[in-house]
């Protein structure tokens, strides 16, 4: 009788060996594949932050914003606040009455107004304009003195419809 019980112990121990080896196979196996998974995608989300890094990069290298040459020709007194400035003052020219020195275009649909602006450095800006169905881009020139900030158009297009 005792070697009837040891062995129904022996053959049941063995039983849950079996089970634990086979169950913990697949959940090694399902880990790895989940951990392979997450590797692909922090290996994509790399590659994401690195191409956003240089897009940056090249965005940087054409705007006054951190372009500290251009800055140091504007003036010792000029820092990145600058280009806010520069974009306010020319955004107050939408309801100005030169806005038509900027915008070189007679109001037809609606009334152009300057959308975006980029500040390239310390002589050019590209801005674009709309009025709500046609669009436009502009190039102007500004200059820096005593009575404040001056802008010139200096190329200009409206796209077509």
């Amino acid at each position: 009788m005792k070697n009837k019980i040891i062995t129904y112990l022996l053959v049941f121990v063995s039983l849950i060996l079996i089970f634990q080896i086979v169950n913990s196979g697949r959940i090694l196996e399902r880990e790895e594949a989940l951990l392979n998974e997450k590797e692909n995608s922090i290996n994509i989300l790399k590659e994401q932050k690195e191409n956003l890094e240089n897009q940056i990069e090249e965005e940087i290298s054409f705007s006054l914003f951190g372009n500290y040459k251009a800055l140091s020709s504007l003036g010792e007194e000029y820092d990145d606040n600058i280009v806010s400035i520069i974009k306010d003052e020319l955004y107050d020219t939408n309801i100005s009455k030169n806005k038509n020195l900027i915008i070189p275009y007679d109001d037809m649909n609606g009334k152009f107004l300057i959308n975006q602006v980029k500040v390239l450095n310390h002589k050019w800006i590209i801005a674009n304009f709309s009025d709500g169905t046609l669009w436009g881009e502009l190039l102007i020139k500004y200059s820096i003195d005593e009575s404040g900030i001056n802008f010139k158009t200096i190329e200009h297009f409206i796209y077509p419809k």
